[in-house]
């Protein structure tokens, strides 16, 4: 499921994984044409995350795993 709040120059996307399987997922995200992203910060885990081409993927290793994606939209 997601999440998302535009305000303050900043998009931030909550999402969690909501199956119950053990296997790690893999999850490919993309920018809306109006944002050109080159980082994406993953709140409360201390980490960054590379975009191009338009997008992001992040691994969502264990069944209820939930990030928190903070991307820098001033300007757009």
């Amino acid at each position: 499921e997601i999440f998302e709040r535009v305000a303050e120059g900043k998009r931030t996307l909550i999402v969690a994984r909501t199956k119950e399987d053990a296997k790690s997922l893999r999850v490919n995200f993309s920018f809306p044409a109006e944002v050109a992203a080159r980082e994406v910060k993953v709140r409360f885990e201390g980490r960054a995350i590379s975009a191009s081409g338009g997008g992001f993927s992040d691994d969502f290793a264990t069944p209820y795993t939930v990030h928190v994606y903070e991307i820098e939209t001033a300007g757009k």
